[in-house]
């Protein structure tokens, strides 16, 4: 557990999950990590019982560059989804990037294949609340593989949805894989 703001701890909940596409340690710190290169990654039987989630990525995917991931909550394949991202590099203006009306919500980033990992966190508040629609920030950045190159990407998405979030799945936004090594953990906070 780690101490965290507002009172509460972060609980690594990692290890009361059902996870396909990675498999969650047997023993803590609990990760749940790709093991063998995989299109997408489910985390499901999210418990309600905390104010708020925390999801740590880091890993890197199987195309040549940075690619972002796709967010869908409790198994909604339709247009409900609405991301904004700003993305930043060394040497590059900031650019904007919208979707509205998809059918997934962007807020994180990976690395290119090879050592350059990306990832960071990504933020549900009042994910087990049922009085409005879900959102997730994300606070993530990678690296290209040149010092001259990094890139970072705040960004936020909305689920125009009231139902409790009870499970997450992740695609990597070219359809490019998830590569060996990628790490994904829950912490539920107060």
């Amino acid at each position: 557990d780690l101490p965290g703001g507002g009172g509460g701890n972060y609980v690594n909940i990692t290890s009361g999950l059902t996870a396909s596409g990675c498999t969650i340690s047997g023993s803590a710190p609990y990760t749940c990590t790709v093991g063998t290169a995989v299109g997408s990654v489910t985390i499901s039987s999210i418990p309600g019982t905390y104010l708020n989630l925390e999801l740590w990525v880091n890993g890197t995917n199987s195309a040549s560059g940075n690619n972002d991931i796709e967010f869908q909550f409790n198994g909604d394949t339709g247009n409900n989804y609405d991301w904004s991202e700003i993305y930043a590099a060394n040497g590059v203006s900031p650019a904007v990037a919208t979707g509205n009306g998809v059918a997934f919500g962007r807020v994180c980033t990976l690395g290119k294949t090879g050592s350059f990992a990306g990832g960071g966190k990504v933020s549900f508040p009042g994910y087990a609340q049922t009085s409005f629609y879900k959102m997730a920030t994300g606070s993530c950045g990678s690296g290209t593989g040149s010092t001259l190159f990094q890139f970072t990407e705040p960004a936020t998405m909305a689920w125009h949805n009231t139902a409790a979030i009870t499970s997450v799945t992740m695609t990597v936004v070219t359809g490019a894989n998830f590569s060996v090594g990628d790490t994904f953990v829950l912490y539920g906070t107060n």
